[in-house]
């Protein structure tokens, strides 16, 4: 219908398969052992005050603009030593985008709750960013459909 194969038995194939990425030992020991949330919880103890100041009940703003520096990323280092993770510099490098993501978006979510995590974690989404891309295709998906009419 519309052009579109779908297969019998196993349910429909997506037009578009985005994989997901594989989070690296190290991350998955630093998520496990809270030491997002441990981070979060000590920064807002020092900087809470100045965030509801600057960004109000804007989470799209603070995921826009907040940015985690290195001093924030050796801090929560110190806090994965100190709750067990085992510190490994190359998957530490290859997840740091999603590090900085995940300590974000817990400082997000103290914040504004699991919405404010949210419009951080969409961010880093690959599958949210390409469902985005794909809008513009819905007029061609839908007019195929409406043609079988």
């Amino acid at each position: 219908m519309g052009g579109r194969v779908v297969y019998g038995g196993g349910g429909i194939t997506p037009d578009y398969i985005v994989k997901s990425d594989h989070l690296t030992e190290y991350t998955v020991q630093l998520r496990s052992r809270n030491v997002f949330l441990q981070f979060a919880d000590k920064y807002l103890d020092r900087h809470g005050a100045e965030l509801k100041s600057r960004y109000g009940k804007n989470a799209d703003k603070f995921a826009d603009e907040f940015e985690v520096t290195a001093a924030m990323l050796t801090e929560v280092q110190s806090l994965g030593k100190a709750a067990g993770a085992t510190f490994k510099q190359e998957e530490f490098d290859k997840d740091l985008r999603y590090i900085r993501a995940f300590t974000r978006a817990f400082i997000a979510r103290s914040l504004w709750g699991n919405e404010g995590s949210s419009r951080v974690m969409l961010r880093e989404d690959a599958q949210f960013r390409k469902a985005l891309e794909l809008f513009p295709d819905t007029d061609r998906i839908l007019s195929n459909l409406s043609s079988l009419k």
